[in-house]
């Protein structure tokens, strides 16, 4: 949440490396709450929060994948940019 209290729903997808040459691509859509909508793409890698390796099924991972939170600097299309 902003802090004027905006909110806004994204989806995607890409790559992140959370290691020492952290790195971040990819990118999707979003929709404010407002109304207004648009696209966004990653640009750095602000922090990455592990929350450990995978589980077991029921969802196919690759080998070595792990979970956790990532907070992304990102440039909008209405080119505002945010995290």
């Amino acid at each position: 949440m902003a802090p004027d209290g905006a909110t806004a729903t994204i989806n995607g997808q890409g790559r992140l490396s959370a290691g020492p040459n952290r790195m971040a691509s990819g990118g999707g859509a979003f929709v404010t709450r407002g109304g207004g909508n648009g696209t966004w793409a990653a640009t750095a890698v602000q922090g990455f929060v592990s929350y450990g390796p995978a589980g077991p099924e029921p969802f196919p991972l690759s080998p070595g994948a792990t979970g956790g939170k990532a907070k992304l600097s990102v440039a909008l299309s209405n080119r505002q940019s945010g995290f």
